[in-house]
C-alpha cells in the first residue's frame, strides 16, 4: 500500500520507468502490437497520477465562494467549497451583503467543528469534477479564494465582493476537456502523427 501511495504521489517513478522502458525495447525491435499496447499503459498510468494530484491539490488547497447566476437577475447562487468539495450552497439576493455573510460565517464554523472524514467514492467523484473546472477557470473572477491561514476572516466584505460581481462576469469555460488536460501522444519510430509526420525516436 505504502508503494502504490508514493506511486500516486510522485514519489516512485518504478512503473513508469518499466513501462518507458519497455516501450523503448519494443521500438528496438520493431515489434509495434507491444509497443502500442505498453503506450496504451503508460498513457492510462499518466491519466491516473495526474488525476490523483489534482484531486489532492483540490483537497489541500480549494476553499473558496464559487459565484454562479441565479433564475432571477437580482439574485446569486453562492457555493462555498471547502477543502475541494461543496460544503454549502446559498440562494441570496444582491440587495444586502449581511445576510449572506451571517450564513456564510455559520457554514465555515460548521465545518471547522467537524472531524476529518476519508473521502467516499461519491466524494472521489464530486472533487474529481470540481477540481477540473476550476482549473479550467483558473483566475475567473467569480472563483474568490478563501485564505484559510490568515487573520478572522471579513465575511461581510467576503460577501460584498461576491454579489457585486456583474452579469457579465458570470461565464464560465465548461468544455469537458481542456487542452492541458487531453494525453499527450507517445509515437514510436516509424509511425505517423495525425498530421502524417513520421517519428524519427522515441518522443513524449
Amino acid at each position: 500500500m505504502r508503494v502504490v501511495v508514493s506511486f500516486l504521489d510522485g514519489r516512485d517513478e518504478v512503473l513508469f520507468q518499466r513501462l518507458w522502458r519497455g516501450l523503448e525495447e519494443a521500438a528496438e525491435r520493431l515489434d509495434f502490437e507491444r509497443a502500442a499496447r505498453l503506450r496504451g499503459d503508460l498513457l492510462q498510468v499518466q491519466a491516473i497520477v495526474g488525476a490523483h494530484k489534482r484531486l489532492r491539490e483540490s483537497v489541500e488547497t480549494h476553499s473558496l465562494l464559487l459565484v454562479l447566476p441565479a433564475v432571477e437577475s437580482s439574485a446569486r447562487e453562492i457555493l462555498l467549497v471547502m477543502r475541494g468539495r461543496i460544503w454549502a450552497r446559498f440562494h441570496t439576493h444582491r440587495t444586502s451583503a449581511a445576510p449572506l455573510a451571517e450564513r456564510l460565517q455559520e457554514a465555515w464554523d460548521r465545518h471547522s467543528k467537524e472531524n476529518e472524514q476519508s473521502v467516499d467514492y461519491d466524494g472521489v467523484d464530486e472533487a474529481n469534477i470540481l477540481n477540473r473546472f476550476l482549473y479550467r477557470n483558473a483566475e475567473h473572477p467569480a472563483i474568490l479564494p478563501i485564505d484559510r491561514t490568515g487573520a478572522e476572516i471579513d465575511w461581510n466584505a467576503v460577501a460584498r465582493r461576491a454579489l457585486a460581481i456583474d452579469d457579465e462576469a458570470l461565464v464560465f469555460d465548461v468544455k469537458l476537456v481542456s487542452e492541458e488536460e487531453r494525453p499527450v501522444d507517445v509515437l514510436m519510430e516509424g509511425e505517423r502523427d495525425s498530421t502524417g509526420v513520421r517519428a524519427a525516436s522515441v518522443a513524449t
